[in-house]
């Protein structure tokens, strides 16, 4: 997230050579995107390759690929092409929050649920589309950036807290917890 909020940064066009590495902002965007689905793809192979139910982890990242791809083909801004790094943000937002729950489905054993709360970012800016955009599509856009961040941010909070009650100790510290058993 953090190198897509610098291309922003530098290049708010997409237009000009991004500093340091002297690519185009849209190479640097493909390369990225290349990255994004190579992680989502090993991601889905050790899934399948675990045991684990093979069509329930790949219709979870199918249904933000088909949203994405609807948006792409139906906006009348031509949001991807105008704003990709936004777009990028919050379609890969998405993507981590749902490689995060598959990869905490992995570990505790338990069911993943095809639907999740991140899809309703890329859900509204499709059904905004139906609606011959009733809401500009780039508030709405980043609108929905920040509520997909917020809710990554939210669910490994409640993750990171659980981990933590269960193992009884604290998070991002040294000291131990006092023992309940004094």
């Amino acid at each position: 997230m953090v190198p897509s909020l610098l291309l922003m940064y530098y290049c708010p066009t997409a237009r000009e050579e991004v500093p340091l590495i002297g690519l185009s902002v849209r190479a640097a965007i493909v390369l990225t995107t290349a990255c994004m689905t190579a992680n989502v793809a090993i991601g889905l192979y050790s899934a399948i390759s675990m045991d684990m139910d093979a069509l329930s982890p790949g219709l979870a990242f199918l249904l933000p690929v088909i949203q994405a791809l609807a948006i792409y083909k139906t906006s009348p801004m031509m949001l991807f092409q105008t704003h990709s790094c936004l777009s990028l943000l919050m379609i890969g937002t998405t993507f981590a929050k749902i490689t995060n729950k598959l990869i905490v489905a992995h570990i505790t054993k338990s069911q993943m649920a095809i639907l999740d709360s991140s899809m309703i970012g890329p859900g509204l800016l499709l059904l905004n589309q139906c609606f011959n955009s009733f809401v500009d599509e780039y508030i709405l856009l980043w609108i929905t950036l920040i509520f997909v961040t917020l809710d990554l941010a939210q669910y490994c909070f409640a993750i990171c807290s659980q981990i933590c009650k269960h193992l009884d100790i604290y998070c991002f510290s040294i000291t131990s917890k006092p023992s309940k058993r004094d």
